[in-house]
């Protein structure tokens, strides 16, 4: 069987963007599920984790760690011209998931530099915006944490307004969810039960 993940919707409720992946996700392609017509078909084959900008454009990473991105027609589900590289080194899982990237509502970016290699090894990393030309400042410069061992750190949530992070990070206390006032407020720590959590 295959599963259905990472569910992106499109504006105005005209589709759905997502990946459908074999047992594990080892190989997986980039779905559109238009609403309309309730039909879905293969967006990118052996790409994933596509979604849509204000700006007008569908991102996706591809399995380098490049992002790629092209003018997108809601109408036609369908680029209108061939997706072309912006951006590289995103951080990845093994399975070559993006481990954190979110993009706000005014269009910028915060992401996780780095390679899937870095995955779960407990090294310490750090948080950098991104801006429309390219250009990477650090988040917070002082403030380096781990990934949660468990699942990666596959996700991150970024407040619409951009001034508040939720991350999965692993402390002494084992993996939890903390969020963190951007851009260089303190670190609160949002769950505590006794199990692991991660992807928030």
């Amino acid at each position: 069987g295959r599963a259905l993940v990472r569910p992106a919707a499109l504006p105005r409720g005209r589709g759905v963007l997502f990946t459908s992946c074999t047992a594990n996700c080892v190989t997986g392609d980039l779905w559109v599920l238009d609403l309309e017509s309730g039909d879905a078909r293969v967006l990118l084959p052996g790409e994933r984790q596509g979604g849509y900008l204000g700006s007008g454009h569908v991102a996706y990473v591809a399995r380098d760690g490049q992002v790629f991105a092209a003018p997108f027609d809601l109408k036609a589900l369908a680029f209108r011209s061939t997706p072309v590289p912006v951006l590289g080194g995103v951080a990845l899982a093994a399975n070559g998931f993006v481990r954190n990237l979110d993009v706000s509502s005014t269009g910028t970016l915060v992401m996780e530099v780095g390679d899937a290699a870095s995955g779960g090894s407990g090294e310490r990393h750090t948080l950098v915006w991104v801006d429309r030309t390219g250009a990477q400042r650090p988040v917070d410069s002082a403030w380096t944490f781990r990934l949660t061992q468990n699942a990666g750190n596959v996700g991150w949530a970024l407040s619409p307004d951009g001034r508040r992070l939720a991350i999965g990070l692993n402390t002494e206390t084992g993996d939890d969810v903390w969020i963190k006032e951007l851009p260089a407020g303190p670190l609160s720590r949002m769950t505590f039960d006794t199990t692991d959590d991660s992807r928030p």
